[in-house]
C-alpha cells in the first residue's frame, strides 16, 4: 500500500528509437523526461516508493544512459530466470500468445535461428538476440558500472516462484517497504503462457481490449477470452527437453559469472527441468 506504481505496467518510455514496441506518442527520444510524468500524474505524492516495470530495459542503451541520471536517482531490480527455461519461454509467448513465430517453428528450429540472429526472425530483438540477452551478467556488468552496486539488485523469478514471501520480503527490506505486508498475501498467478485456438479471435479480443477503459467489465471480457480461447501449456515435450539440455551447458561459464558477481545462490537452476 505504500507503492504508487505507473498508470501501465509497462511505459516502454526509455526504449531505444529501433525498439520493436517503441510507443511514438511518449518516449524520452521523442519527449525528453517531461513527459514521463504523465505515466505517474494519479499519484498523490505520499507512496514511499515508485515504481515501474519495463522488462526490455535491461537491453536499452537509451535507458542505461539516461534513467540512471534521472532525479529520483532510481534503484533497478533485476529478475532473471533460468536461461534455458527464459528461451523456451520467450519461444511460447510469440509462438502461442502474440503469434509472431509461425506455429510449424519448432523450438530446436527457433534456437538455430537465434543463434545466427537471422533476419527471418524480424526486427523484434527479443527474438533475434534472444540467446545473447540470456548471458544475463553481459547486461548487468554495463547497469553496475553505470549505476553502482548499491543501486543494483538481482532477484530470481524461481524464488519469487518457489519462496514468494521470502523473496518479497528481501525486496520489501531493500526499498524500505513493510516486509510484514507480504505475511498474508495470496500471490496471485499473472501472465502464463497459453496456447491460442483462434489467432482471428486473439486479434479481434486484443484490437477491442485496447479501447475499453481498465474496468471490471473488461476483466470479465477477457476472463471469458481466456475460457473460450486459450489452453493452458502443461508439459515440455521430449524434443523441447533435448534442446533445454544442451543450452544448459552452453550457459554454465556465464552463470558461473553471474552468481559470483552478484552472490546468487544459482542451485534453483540445477532444477529448472521441474520449472
Amino acid at each position: 500500500p505504500d507503492v504508487g506504481t505507473s498508470s501501465v505496467k509497462e511505459t516502454q518510455y526509455f526504449c531505444d528509437p529501433d525498439w520493436f514496441d517503441l510507443n511514438p506518442l511518449a518516449n524520452f527520444n521523442a519527449h525528453g523526461l517531461r513527459r514521463y510524468g504523465q505515466f505517474f500524474a494519479h499519484l498523490n505524492g505520499a507512496e514511499t516508493c515508485i515504481v515501474e516495470s519495463s522488462v526490455d530495459y535491461v537491453y536499452q542503451s537509451t535507458a542505461l544512459e539516461y534513467l540512471p541520471d534521472i532525479p529520483s536517482k532510481p534503484m533497478f531490480v533485476f529478475v532473471v530466470r533460468e536461461p534455458a527455461k527464459q528461451l523456451l519461454s520467450l519461444y511460447r509467448f510469440f509462438r502461442n500468445n502474440v503469434g509472431t513465430l509461425d506455429r510449424s517453428l519448432s523450438f530446436s528450429d527457433f534456437i538455430e535461428l537465434a543463434r545466427v540472429e537471422s533476419e527471418s526472425l524480424g526486427p523484434n530483438r527479443l527474438l533475434r538476440n534472444a540467446i545473447s540477452n540470456c548471458r544475463y551478467v553481459e547486461h548487468l556488468e554495463a547497469w553496475t558500472e553505470r549505476c553502482g552496486a548499491e543501486r543494483i539488485r538481482v532477484v530470481l523469478l524461481e524464488d519469487l516462484a518457489r519462496e514468494s514471501r521470502d523473496a518479497m520480503r528481501a525486496v520489501a527490506e531493500v526499498l524500505g517497504l513493510d516486509s510484514g505486508f507480504y505475511d498474508g498475501y495470496s500471490f496471485p498467478v499473472e501472465n502464463e503462457t497459453y496456447r491460442v485456438r483462434s489467432s482471428g479471435v486473439q486479434s479481434l479480443t486484443k484490437r477491442i481490449g485496447s479501447m475499453l477503459p481498465a474496468t471490471a467489465f473488461r476483466d470479465g471480457l477477457r476472463s471469458l477470452y481466456m475460457k473460450l480461447n486459450t489452453s493452458a501449456i502443461r508439459s515440455t515435450s521430449d524434443a523441447e527437453q533435448t534442446t533445454l539440455k544442451k543450452l544448459r551447458g552452453e550457459f554454465e561459464r556465464p552463470n558461473a559469472r553471474l552468481a559470483a558477481l552478484y552472490g546468487l545462490d544459482l542451485s534453483a537452476w540445477s532444477g529448472a527441468t521441474r520449472f
